[in-house]
């Protein structure tokens, strides 16, 4: 089952195939870097970066429609600014980098194929 569901990126193009590929290509360029830096905050036990990452992600998850993601990252953000339920972070954050990475693979086919 499909992860992405572009909708309201779509909506919020309007049309503008250029806008929407662009889009696609910035997530699929800074994510990975973003995903990255989960593992890090969290391994470092770094609650205001990986508070602050998540923060981040949440947005870019939203345009591109992965909404099983939204309150995962949603709980990460504030386990990590409260620093409450630190022993759930490692499963989300496994979660989210697993999710967001077959995310990426279908982003990038639907890249391909309409080129």
């Amino acid at each position: 089952m499909p992860h992405v569901d572009l909708t309201y990126l779509k909506e919020l193009a309007g049309g503008n195939e250029e806008f929407l590929n662009d889009m696609i290509q910035k997530f699929v360029q800074k994510t990975p870097d973003e995903l990255a830096e989960l593992q890090t905050h969290l391994k470092d036990k770094n609650w205001t970066r990986l508070r602050a990452i998540a923060h981040k992600m949440r947005q870019a998850l939203s345009f591109m429609g992965i909404k099983e993601l939204e309150d995962i990252v949603a709980s990460i953000e504030d386990f990590a600014k409260d620093e409450k339920n630190l022993d759930q972070l490692p499963e989300l954050v496994e979660s989210t980098v697993r999710i967001t990475n077959e995310s990426l693979e279908e982003l990038k086919e639907t890249q391909s194929s309409s080129t």
